[in-house]
């Protein structure tokens, strides 16, 4: 004789990888009964409707999806036919680019050899994210917090610096930001004053003002020039200095490269050179 218990079947489910997945992500929702016999008849319910059969349910959710488990059970001694899971509600989450900007201590424009600092200051980047440095899109070996510090940039060339940012929240991403390093030889540093002018602001965007009177005091026909540090005219200009004085404003252009140039105001026998930063 073989005796049955009476039990009461339960329809009990799981969902893998979990009820908060990333857009477009599918899950796999599984029966796992109790008393279910040897083949109970299972359809599986989202939003209330009739959605699938089988052991397994397979499918793409949208946010605030309800599902649950009908399962008709075929146990000998069982105390009802057909019986339902619990509701499980899916949550799906929209990918978030990390925002990363870099700060740059003592700046981007230090001399050779000048240790500079960079950090990575990171929104939408949950609790720990990962970071990845590049220097000129190579991967710095073990440069992988929010700090990057480093001496080993090149002179003349620019350096381009990035923070790749991973994520680490539900729906993980990766986004990055970059800055340029320049460099200016040791001992240079930037003027904003000489031989009785100015130069505002410094550093600039490529455009400025000099102020300032030339020691003749007389009328006298100005050239003014910005090279960059190997020597190359970016930008050259003649103007008029009634009196000697001079109050000119200079747009060399959104195309010039950041870095270090040379400013140089001659006039008769007269030069002033300053060093301007541009910072586009």
């Amino acid at each position: 004789m073989t005796v049955w218990s009476q039990e009461l079947p339960v329809a009990n489910l799981s969902v893998t990888p979990g009820d908060t997945v990333c857009q477009g992500s599918a899950v796999t929702l599984a029966a796992a009964p109790l008393y279910g016999g040897l083949s109970p008849i299972y359809v599986w319910m989202k939003n209330g409707v009739s959605a699938g059969t089988g052991p397994r349910y397979i499918y793409v959710p949208d946010n605030g999806d309800m599902l649950y488990l009908s399962m008709t059970s075929d146990y000998p001694c069982r105390l009802a036919n057909t019986v339902l899971s619990n509701v499980i509600t899916m949550s799906v989450d929209t990918p978030e680019l990390p925002l990363v900007t870099i700060n740059a201590s003592p700046g981007t424009n230090v001399a050779i050899g000048q240790f500079d600092t960079l950090t990575a200051v990171v929104a939408n980047g949950g609790i720990s994210p990962h970071y990845q440095w590049l220097v000129n899109d190579l991967p710095v070996a073990g440069a992988t917090s929010n700090t990057f510090i480093s001496n080993n940039f090149h002179f003349p060339e620019q350096d381009s610096v990035t923070c790749l940012v991973t994520s680490d929240m539900t729906c993980s991403a990766t986004s990055f930001g970059w800055v340029y390093i320049s460099l200016y030889p040791e001992g240079v540093t930037t003027q904003t004053q000489a031989g009785g002018f100015t130069i505002l602001p410094n550093p600039n965007n490529g455009s400025f003002t000099i102020r300032g009177t030339l020691p003749t005091g007389t009328d006298q026909e100005v050239t003014i020039e910005l090279t960059d540090l190997l020597g190359q005219v970016v930008y050259q200009e003649k103007v008029q200095a009634p009196g000697g004085k001079v109050n000119e404003r200079i747009n060399a252009g959104q195309t010039i490269a950041n870095g270090m140039y040379l400013l140089t105001l001659r006039s008769g026998e007269t030069n002033n050179v300053f060093h301007v930063v541009i910072e586009q």
